[in-house]
């Protein structure tokens, strides 16, 4: 197809082939006048069309989250070069390739885009494809806690749908919001949480595990019927004796006992933790 006046010396074509393919244009100039027309010497030009790229399609994934990565590509075409453009997102490797992989660190939906440039230098039409990047769910393991040891501590998890807990050995569930814990020394546990959309987020959790104070009951001691021994207890900040058969009082470090039989007493030591151990 042309344009212009096809007598003058001027003409603008538009070349119908898609290529590769050489297009002819030929002129001959000529002059007239009242008495004759006169034509002079023509000449050719060959015209190389190229074709420009058709860019198939982007494949890839429909929806991510947040700080994941994954590949987009579209079919290589050999010879070609292709310029990828993702929006608020990180192209990570394959820029000038077919396929690339990319990763996004904030939560939105997102465009990813590609132009493609041939062996022969012709760039094609922008190809585009949409990604929603899903947020990561707000982990929470709870707030750190202090046992004695041989205790128990109930972990709180929440979060998500889904639950993961590590080290598994001193719970009695790893899979479930709010396990039990026993560890026998100080512990930090973390909790892996993932929400309906597949998506996620970790915290942690520390458990203290305080010792039992070293109760200490005194020495055994031998008395004449009707008298009286002096009890002494240690390794605490509060004491409790049992049975209270002959004490003074049940509830200081050192009573009075003055039994009227061989009797033992067992007293039960608290320290700063509220620890107890017994003797």
């Amino acid at each position: 197809d042309w344009s212009s006046d096809v007598c003058s010396s001027d003409l603008t074509v538009n070349w119908n082939p898609t290529g590769p393919a050489v297009g002819v244009l030929w002129f001959e100039e000529f002059s007239s006048t009242v008495d004759t027309v006169c034509f002079g010497v023509s000449d050719t030009l060959y015209v190389t069309i190229n074709p420009v790229p058709v860019t198939s399609a982007i494949t890839g994934p429909t929806a991510l989250c947040q700080n994941d990565s994954n590949g987009f590509s579209v079919v290589n075409t050999s010879g070609s070069t292709y310029q990828w453009t993702v929006n608020s997102g990180n192209i990570l490797n394959g820029q000038g390739s077919s396929q690339i992989n990319a990763q996004w660190t904030t939560a939105g939906t997102f465009g990813v885009y590609v132009i493609e440039t041939n062996q022969y230098g012709c760039i094609g039409d922008t190809v585009n494809y949409s990604i929603l990047i899903n947020p990561l769910p707000v982990a929470n393991a709870g707030i750190d806690t202090a046992i004695c040891f041989g205790k128990s501590a109930h972990l709180h998890g929440s979060g998500g749908s889904q639950y993961s807990w590590t080290p598994a050995g001193s719970l009695n569930f790893s899979t479930v919001a709010n396990p039990w814990a026993t560890p026998t020394t100080t512990t930090t546990y973390t909790v892996v949480v993932t929400d309906n959309n597949g998506c996620s987020n970790f915290d942690d959790v520390t458990v203290l595990v305080n010792p039992l104070p070293n109760a200490n009951a005194g020495p055994d001691v031998s008395i004449c019927k009707g008298s009286d021994a002096q009890l002494s207890a240690s390794g605490g900040v509060s004491y409790t004796w049992t049975p209270a058969n002959g004490l003074s009082a049940t509830d200081i470090s050192n009573p009075v006992a003055g039994p009227n039989n061989t009797i033992t007493y067992i007293v039960t030591v608290t320290d700063g933790n509220a620890c107890k151990n017994k003797d």
